[in-house]
């Protein structure tokens, strides 16, 4: 190291000094889902992510949503779409993102939720086995 009169100086650490590559890691939780909601119409819901990373986790963030009954384990889910959100989120942290998603006709019932975070991989990230996660039930009709 160099101080500021350009002598050079060293110096050592009594302590270890763990140095790690930066990463990502998303997760994440329905943080406020209606309890009921009309077939065909709107869905607003708002999803609680968090970086558990050591860099901050930015850009566009792709999330894929489905519904499947909720008393039928093992039920082919229903396609709600994939949406974006602008994201910058720093690392230890977590930012709230709402999205409004349309239920399709016929659907209707006690459902539950299921996202998938960065469904399209654009945000680099060491973890993607916990980006999916799922919310309490909904009722549709």
């Amino acid at each position: 190291m160099t101080d500021p009169a350009g002598a050079s100086a060293t110096g050592a650490s009594a302590a270890t000094i763990n140095v790690q590559p930066p990463s990502v890691d998303l997760t994440g939780a329905f943080a406020k889902t209606p309890r009921t909601a009309k077939t065909s119409g709107k869905l607003p819901v708002t999803i609680a992510v968090s970086n558990a990373g050591n860099s901050p986790a930015a850009g566009t963030l792709a999330i894929h949503l489905t519904a499947a009954p909720s008393d039928s384990p093992g039920a082919e889910p229903v396609d709600l779409g994939t949406y974006t959100a602008r994201l910058s989120t720093a690392p230890g942290k977590k930012s709230l993102v709402r999205l409004t998603a349309t239920l399709p006709a016929g659907l209707s019932g006690s459902l539950v939720l299921a996202a998938e975070l960065n469904s399209d991989h654009a945000i680099d990230e060491v973890n993607v086995d916990n980006n999916v996660f799922a919310s309490s039930a909904v009722q549709i009709g």
